[in-house]
This record gives structure tokens, sequence and C-alpha cells, in this order.
């Protein structure tokens, strides 16, 4: 069964837009997600564009998340 071994969550700022870091790893792989709310670097338009990409109306206070494996 996996287990997580670490979690560690820290806010951060590049210029005015606010983001969250989560650093994790599951027994000995390593994993990073970076969550910014969209609103935070969007104008109205993007996120239009954004739901008509993704096929739905993305609902407010929605982020952004990007995850990798550190390898």
């Amino acid at each position: 069964m996996p287990r997580i071994v670490e979690w560690k969550f820290e806010e951060f700022f590049c210029g005015d837009i606010r983001s969250q870091l989560l650093n994790f790893s599951i027994d000995d792989h390593e994993f990073v997600m970076v969550f910014t709310h969209l609103n935070e670097f969007n104008d109205d338009e993007t996120i239009t564009e954004l739901s008509n990409k993704a096929g739905f109306a993305v609902p407010a206070n929605s982020y952004d998340v990007n995850s990798m494996q550190i390898v």
C-alpha cells in the first residue's frame, strides 16, 4: 500500500500573482503541484476562452493546477 512520506505546502508570490506550492512524496516518488487562482492572472475574456476550450463553464474560484513527478 503506497504511503505519503512527506507533505509540504507553501504560498508564494510571483509579482502580483499569488500561488500555492505543494511538495509531497509517496514512498520514494517525489511530486510537485502548483495551484494558481485563475482570476489572479486572467481577465474575463481569457476565462471565457478557457471555458470554450474545456467544453464547460469554468466555475468561479477555480484554480489552474500543474503537477509533475520529480525524477
